[in-house]
């Protein structure tokens, strides 16, 4: 069975300490496992606290409307703008030359970034919403860790799967295009769109 493979670290000494860690195993299974704890840890804190249950339909569309944003406009301007930082161009570089290769952002990053939306959803909506809006969000992180991980290992077959592959491969030949992962929804408000060919 194909999977997904680790890089090389070559010319250790010249990329950033942030990519050496991004292209190592145990940070890609570390970053999922962040991940994965702060939407349960949420998640959790929000069930034990919430007082208005009416609200999580709306806060959950919300937070994954603002995730799947957040996911369309990294991928667009982190890792693709000449401007963003050389470790993010330079990762995601990688990743585009060998696509089954295990990369991820370093996996402590998933505590200031929870800190900060959490922070930001508090504000709008109360802590304990706040929490639920953050766990969703982060759930959107866990889905896209496992659907990018699931469309580049060939040996994953179901028509849905094979779609989102079709998708992405677009993506890796046109890097101007299909920047969604879980979603082509903002490709389409964007512009961004280009429909993977039949047969």
């Amino acid at each position: 069975m194909s999977g997904p493979t680790s890089l090389p670290l070559k010319s250790a000494s010249k990329q950033s300490w942030l990519l050496a860690i991004s292209l190592t195993r145990w940070n890609y299974a570390l970053s999922i496992i962040a991940d994965a704890t702060v939407a349960l840890v949420m998640l959790c804190w929000a069930a034990v606290t919430l007082q208005h249950p009416r609200a999580l339909v709306p806060v959950a569309v919300f937070a994954l409307l603002g995730y799947t944003l957040m996911e369309y406009f990294w991928h667009r301007f982190l890792f693709h703008w000449r401007h963003a930082p050389r470790s993010a161009r330079e990762g995601h570089g990688r990743h585009h030359r060998a696509p089954d290769a295990l990369l991820a952002l370093p996996f402590f990053t998933a505590i200031p970034h929870a800190i900060l939306v959490w922070g930001l959803a508090a504000a709008a909506v109360g802590t304990s919403l706040g929490a639920f809006f953050t766990g969703v969000w982060f759930l959107g992180y866990v889905s896209y860790s496992g659907l990018h991980h699931l469309v580049h290992a060939e040996a994953v077959q179901h028509p849905a799967m094979q779609w989102l592959r079709d998708v992405h491969h677009v993506h890796h030949a046109r890097p101007n295009r299909n920047f969604g992962v879980t979603t082509p929804f903002w490709d389409v408000v964007f512009g961004t769109w280009s429909p993977p060919k039949r047969g």
